[in-house]
């Protein structure tokens, strides 16, 4: 399960940028392995329909470049460098093959799709993992990705995140009121619920204990955050702040 296999896990790797390691970076993800932690990540679409490393909507704060990942090719996207260091922007493959299964690793979906347009990041997740030996599970804002894998690939772990701040900015009034309520769990049936530390409350975190879904909460960067993950989460998802 979720609780055991993950406990910890390194938000976009362990990055730090006073060791010039960017988040999602060869390096962060490294240092985590070190240190045997599990390790998150994001996968998005080029232009090209192939799947990257990375967690904005776009390269500014990253690389200093004023375009988004569905404008770029795959093989201009892996050649830009983050932050100024020497790491570049990863592709799935290539950071499939740097973990080579020494941990588990979380991979979060961002595909914000809510019909036909889903299944294409989601079918290239699930091509490079056909030859990863590793332990690994699947986690997405967006429900309407969650119940595609339920489909599609059930016997693979989901987890739906659940940011009821964030839920306000999501375009479809529907999907908004499902996120908030969760109501879709029922729907999407999710392996594992990921939920903003600061939104969980103590009710809904017993109420997944006597169902036996686990909860990794998200993302301990403060001791006040850690402390109440420890309390009412299964696993931690965490950045820049030392645990144990």
């Amino acid at each position: 399960m979720i609780k055991a296999n993950y406990g910890f896990v390194a938000h976009r790797g362990m990055h730090s940028l006073k060791q010039s390691l960017p988040e999602n970076s060869l390096g962060a993800f490294k240092l985590a392995m070190q240190n045997r932690f599990a390790i998150h990540f994001e996968v998005q679409l080029t232009f090209d329909n192939e799947a990257i490393v990375f967690g904005d909507a776009d390269f500014k704060r990253l690389c200093s470049l004023d375009m988004q990942p569905s404008d770029c090719y795959l093989e201009e996207a892996t050649r830009l460098m983050l932050n100024g260091t020497q790491y570049k922007v990863l592709s799935l493959k290539q950071a499939l093959e740097a973990i080579n299964g020494e941990v588990p690793i979380l991979i979060e979906v961002l595909d914000e799709g809510t019909g036909n347009e889903i299944g294409i990041l989601e079918e290239k997740i699930i091509l490079a993992l056909k030859e990863y030996h590793g332990v690994f599970a699947i986690m997405s804002k967006n429900p309407m990705v969650t119940l595609w894998f339920k489909n599609h690939y059930p016997n693979i772990e989901r987890g739906q995140v659940v940011n009821e701040t964030e839920a306000d900015g999501v375009s479809s009034f529907l999907k908004r009121t499902l996120l908030k309520t969760q109501a879709l769990n029922f729907v999407s049936s999710p392996n594992f619920i990921v939920y903003n530390i600061d939104d969980l409350k103590e009710g809904y975190a017993m109420e997944c204990r006597k169902k036996n879904l686990p909860i990794l909460g998200y993302t301990a960067r403060t001791e006040e955050q850690l402390k109440k993950a420890k309390e009412l989460c299964d696993g931690i998802i965490f950045e820049e702040i030392a645990v144990t």
